[in-house]
């Protein structure tokens, strides 16, 4: 796939509609209110996806499930941390492409500059 432009992609077809859910607690969920948001290109105006319309439940899950895992991630050490964030960086690396085509349609702007 170049990253210039999304000509190579021959249609939004081939590209899934993509349904993000929340991730709390080390799980992938829905929103409590089972409501989503339609995620459009900028750049063509299609309905790419859906995004949670989380609300307050949601935000408080999230919170406390962060309070829940503070003190055990506070307790690695520093290199055991680092560790941690040099495999989720290795992970962005390794999706790129992928990332940057979705970058480039949540944005609306060119491949080159996602």
């Amino acid at each position: 796939m170049c990253r210039q432009c999304l000509a190579c992609v021959s249609s939004w077809e081939q590209i899934d509609l993509m349904k993000i859910l929340n991730y709390i607690n080390g799980v992938l969920q829905a929103p409590v209110n089972k409501q989503y948001l339609d995620n459009t290109n900028p750049a063509t105006g299609e309905i790419y996806g859906s995004i949670p319309r989380s609300d307050a439940e949601d935000v408080e899950a999230a919170v406390q499930a962060a309070k829940k895992a503070f003190p055990s991630w506070s307790s690695l050490s520093a290199g055991q941390r680092s560790n941690w964030l040099l495999k989720i960086a290795q992970a962005i690396e390794d999706r790129m492409d992928e990332l940057a085509l979705a970058e480039s349609i949540d944005n609306g702007k060119p491949l080159s500059l996602a």
